[in-house]
Formats: C-alpha cells, sequence, structure tokens
C-alpha cells in the first residue's frame, strides 16, 4: 500500500503530502473504522467499488482528531484524495 501513497503524491505540493498519508494510510489501517471506513482489503474493495469517497475519508479523518478540520474546506486537498482514490481504482482494476 505504501507504493501507492508513494506514487499517489509524487509532484503534489509538500504540505498536502502528510496530509494525504493521514487521509490515506489512517483508512487503509483500519484506523477509521468506527467511521464506518473499513481497512486493509476490505478498503481497496469499498475504494474500487466507489463506496468510499474523498468526502467519506477526509470526515472520518477529521472526526477522528486525525486530519486539521480546515482541510475538509480546501478544495486542492479534496482534489489530491479524490485523484489518490482515483488512481488506487485505476489500479485495482488491472488485477
Amino acid at each position: 500500500m505504501y507504493q501507492y501513497f508513494q506514487v499517489l503524491v509524487s509532484g503534489s505540493q509538500p504540505v498536502f503530502y502528510s496530509y494525504l498519508l493521514v487521509s490515506l494510510n489512517y483508512s487503509y489501517q483500519g484506523r477509521l473504522a468506527s467511521e464506518e471506513i473499513p481497512g486493509f482489503a476490505p478498503f481497496l474493495q469499498a475504494v474500487y467499488l466507489g463506496k468510499i469517497d474523498a468526502e467519506t475519508l477526509i470526515k472520518g479523518a477529521v472526526s477522528q482528531g486525525k486530519l486539521d478540520p480546515d482541510m475538509a474546506n480546501n478544495d486542492s486537498y479534496i482534489r489530491q484524495v479524490e485523484s489518490a482514490l482515483f488512481l488506487l481504482r485505476a489500479n485495482g482494476s488491472s488485477r
């Protein structure tokens, strides 16, 4: 999973690097399960099926205190998370 994150954030603004990792990494690791976001393989499957979107991840991370609430209104950050999820879906479709 970490190699996905390296690809997803390459070329992105450094300020978003850690925030992007927070939203996706915590989700993947199952640390947002209390927000009804599954971890590990079920997380990847939910992303692939379109059941998890950027808004869901960001709200979950903010609710758990893992992400600065200001990021939920940052259009650039939201687009970066959307792009990361798109790449995860695209990668998943080739398996």
